[in-house]
C-alpha cells in the first residue's frame, strides 16, 4: 500500500492506541502473569534473593511443585482428540451437516490442532490468557490456501479494556503487537519489504520511543524509578528475535501491528415489485421480492438504473456489524487498511483460566505462587538447620587456637583433629549446639503441598500416590 499522509496518520493512531493500552492496569497484569509463568518454569528466586541467601550460607535451590500440578491439569485437558461434529436443524440438512463436520475435521488436521490447543491451554494456566487465532494461509495447498488455527502469545494481545465477556465478543477492538527482526519480516512478508525497511529501528531507539511516550510514565511508576525490564510489558522483545545478534547495536527490529475492529456497515432491506408470470395460468402478475444489500450497493444500483427506485415499495435501514483488519509497521506505514473479514466475531478467541470480569484474568500459576514460596522457604530453613547441625560452632578464646585456617578446615571434617591450647584456667573449646528444629516445619510443608493440590484441582490421587509415597507416580495417567 502506498504511503500517504492519510495512511501515516492511520498508522500513528494505531501506535498511540498501543501505547495507551500498554500502560495502566495492563502493566500490573503483565507483572503478575510473568511472575506466575516464571515460577512455573522454575525461575522463583531473584538475583538479589540468591545473593542474600548465599551470603548467609543458605541453600538457594527450589522444590518446584507447581510444574507437575499444572502439567497434570494440561494432560487431562488435552489427552483426548476433539471430535468435530455439525448438526443439521432437521433431517434434510444432514448432508450439509456431514460436509461441515468433514471441513472442521480437515481444518483441525492441517492446523495440528492438538499441538496448538496444548500451547493455548498452557498459556491460560501459566499466564492467565490463552488465544486461538483463526487465519488463512494463502501459500498452503499449492497456493489455493487453507483455513488454519494458530496460537498467539497472550502478552502480544491488547484487548479493549471495556470488554467484560470471557470470549471478548463485546470488545470493540483487539490489537496484536509483535516485534520481529528485519530479517524475519523480509522472509515472512517479502511483499512488504520496502515498508519494513523504512519502519525498522534499533533496540535502543525503540526503548527510547516507548519511554518518551505519554503513557509510559504509568508503567515506569508501577515498576519504580528504574527502567522497565526488557522481559516485561510493552518493551518485551519477541522470543524469536533473540536468535539474531541480540547483543548487536546495529540489529534492527520492526514493530508489527494487526488491529481487528468492529465497524457498522449501513444496510437496507428492500421490497421490490416486479412483473412475473403466473405458473398456472400463464398470465402476467405482480410479485413482491425482498432483497438485502449494503447502502453503498443500493446507491450504486440506483445510479446505474434510476428506474429501479420506482419499483421499491418499502425500504428499511439497519446496521450490520463487520470485523475489519488493519496491518501496520511502526508508526508510519499501513500495509493493509480495513480489510473486511467474514463473520461478526473476532478471529482472535481468548480462553481465560479465571475470568475476573475484565480483560486481565488470573492464571493458575499465580494462584499457587504464595504456596510455592512457602514450600521453598520451609525446605531452605530445614536444610540450613541440617547444615548447622553437621557443622558445629565453637566458643573459644582466641588464644586457644593455634592455627585458625587449620581449625576452620577440620572443625566439620569427619575424623578431623582440632589442635588447641588450654586456657589459663584449663578451659576447653565449647561446641554450640543449634536449637532443635520445630516440628511445625514438617507440617507446614505437608499442608502446603495439599493446599497446592487444592488450588490446582489436581489431587495426588490422580497421580496414583494418595499416600505421598511416590512409588507409583502418574499411575492415574496410565
Amino acid at each position: 500500500m502506498k504511503s500517504t499522509k492519510k495512511s501515516r496518520q492511520r498508522a500513528g493512531e494505531i501506535h498511540r492506541l498501543y501505547e495507551f493500552l500498554a500502560g495502566g492496569e495492563r502493566a500490573g497484569w503483565i507483572t503478575r502473569s510473568s511472575t506466575g509463568h516464571n515460577f512455573y518454569l522454575g525461575e522463583q528466586l531473584s538475583a538479589g534473593e540468591r545473593k542474600r541467601m548465599r551470603e548467609r550460607l543458605m541453600p538457594d535451590y527450589i522444590i518446584n511443585k507447581m510444574q507437575p500440578q499444572i502439567d497434570l491439569a494440561l494432560y487431562f485437558c488435552t489427552a483426548g482428540r476433539p471430535a468435530w461434529r455439525a448438526v443439521g436443524v432437521d433431517g434434510s440438512d444432514s448432508a450439509h451437516a456431514a460436509m461441515g463436520s468433514d471441513v472442521l475435521q480437515h481444518i483441525s488436521k492441517v492446523s495440528r490442532y492438538t499441538s496448538v490447543s496444548s500451547s493455548v491451554l498452557r498459556d491460560a494456566f501459566t499466564k492467565g490468557w490463552g488465544f486461538f487465532l483463526v487465519d488463512v494461509d494463502p501459500k498452503a495447498d499449492e497456493g489455493r490456501g487453507e483455513v488454519i488455527y494458530t496460537s498467539v502469545d497472550p502478552w502480544d494481545v491488547y484487548a479493549d479494556p471495556a470488554s467484560r465477556d470471557p470470549l471478548l465478543t463485546d470488545a470493540a477492538y483487539v490489537l496484536i503487537a509483535k516485534q520481529y527482526t528485519l530479517e524475519q519480516v523480509l522472509r515472512m512478508m517479502p511483499q512488504y519489504a520496502k515498508q519494513a525497511k523504512e519502519a525498522a529501528q534499533t533496540r535502543e531507539s525503540m526503548q527510547m520511543n516507548f519511554l518518551n511516550s505519554s503513557t509510559s510514565g504509568q508503567t515506569a511508576e508501577l515498576f519504580g524509578t528504574e527502567a522497565v525490564p526488557d522481559t516485561v510489558g510493552p518493551v518485551d522483545f519477541d522470543s524469536l528475535a533473540s536468535s539474531y545478534a541480540a547483543d548487536s547495536t546495529e540489529q534492527k527490529y520492526v514493530k508489527y501491528f494487526e488491529l481487528y475492529e468492529k465497524v457498522a456497515v449501513p444496510m437496507v432491506n428492500l421490497i421490490i415489485e416486479r412483473q412475473s408470470v403466473d405458473p398456472e395460468s400463464g398470465e402476467p402478475m405482480l410479485a413482491l421480492e425482498q432483497m438485502t444489500m449494503s447502502a453503498e450497493e443500493y446507491g450504486a444500483l440506483i445510479k446505474m438504473d434510476p428506474g429501479m427506485q420506482e419499483l421499491v415499495r418499502d425500504i428499511s435501514e439497519w446496521d450490520k456489524v463487520r470485523v475489519v483488519r488493519t496491518k501496520s509497521f511502526g508508526q508510519t506505514h499501513i500495509v493493509e487498511d480495513r480489510e473486511p473479514l467474514p463473520g461478526q466475531d473476532f478471529p482472535v478467541v481468548g480462553i481465560p483460566w479465571l475470568h475476573t470480569g475484565t480483560v486481565y484474568p488470573i492464571s493458575m500459576a499465580w494462584n499457587m505462587v504464595g504456596k510455592q514460596q512457602e514450600i521453598n522457604k520451609a525446605h531452605q530453613l530445614m536444610i540450613h538447620h541440617a547444615m548447622l547441625t553437621a557443622n558445629f560452632k565453637y566458643l573459644v578464646d582466641e588464644r586457644m587456637v593455634l592455627d585458625e585456617e587449620d581449625w576452620d578446615r577440620n572443625a566439620s571434617k569427619p575424623g578431623g583433629r582440632l589442635k588447641y591450647r588450654r586456657g589459663p584456667n584449663g578451659e576447653q573449646p565449647q561446641p554450640v549446639q543449634p536449637a532443635p528444629l520445630n516440628s511445625a516445619f514438617y507440617q507446614i510443608v505437608q499442608k502446603a503441598e495439599r493446599d497446592m493440590e487444592y488450588l490446582s484441582g489436581m489431587s495426588s490421587g490422580m497421580m496414583g500416590q494418595e499416600d505421598y509415597s511416590g512409588r507409583e507416580p502418574y499411575r492415574g495417567l496410565l
